[in-house]
């Protein structure tokens, strides 16, 4: 698995940057989480971006692997701050958690903090509609932080790719395919490999180049500042 992993990243890097080149639209890289709270805090952000930029660029997503393997516990086990950290999240970012989340998976400690599931629907998203991967970043982060479907509740992933218009014929199998697996974990190592140490983070990669724009939660105008120069 881990050689696969290794020619997937490899393509991962030539896909984005050749596909970027001066005779190609640039492309945004939004490497994310879906259990990043401030990611959550980042998706209105997002999509005002995709909004008002999509003539300018493609929009692309890496998920970025916070919390896999021997890094997979509950909130209890793991991150018991969680459960007072969210609110802070809350009062930078505007969003609200869900009572169902606050009450059920943040307060209780039990959530799941896995990244791996997530990053698996994500990679079934992408290969079927590319396009609707950045929406798909919004439907994850309602899942688990509005609805309060813990990350490891393998059935939900195809309901919410459905709400963005997804065929989802076999998705709930594909979810257990190690091909899609390898593809996860692929972007976890891409991510690794361009210096991603927080989420969320964005890039602009054009003519050849990476170049980042924002490391950790920014707001609106930051980012659209950011765009702004990065797409000139």
């Amino acid at each position: 698995m881990k050689r696969a992993s290794q020619i997937f990243v490899l393509c991962l890097v030539t896909i984005l940057l050749t596909s970027s080149r001066t005779t190609q639209p640039p492309v945004v890289v939004y490497v994310y989480d879906a259990l990043c709270g401030w990611c959550y805090g980042f998706s209105p952000v997002m999509a005002k971006a995709e909004q008002q930029f999509s003539d300018k660029a493609l929009f692309r997503v890496v998920s970025g692997g916070l919390r896999i393997d021997q890094g997979v516990g509950t909130i209890n086990d793991l991150a018991p701050f969680i459960k007072t950290a969210y609110k802070d999240v809350e009062k930078a970012t505007g969003v609200k958690f869900g009572e169902a989340t606050v009450n059920n998976l943040i307060k209780t400690g039990a959530m799941h903090l896995n990244s791996l599931p997530a990053a698996i629907a994500m990679s079934i998203v992408k290969e079927r509609n590319l396009a609707l991967s950045l929406a798909y970043t919004r439907q994850l982060h309602k899942m688990i932080y509005v609805d309060g479907h813990d990350p490891e509740a393998i059935n939900q992933y195809a309901v919410y790719a459905a709400a963005v218009g997804l065929d989802t014929a076999g998705f709930t199998t594909a979810m257990r395919s190690q091909k899609y697996e390898q593809q996860a974990r692929a972007d976890f190592a891409y991510a690794a490999t361009i210096g991603v140490t927080g989420f969320p983070a964005v890039f602009i990669a054009r003519d050849g180049k990476l170049t980042r724009l924002t490391n950790g939660y920014v707001g609106w105008e930051e980012l659209e500042k950011q765009l702004q120069a990065g797409l000139r």
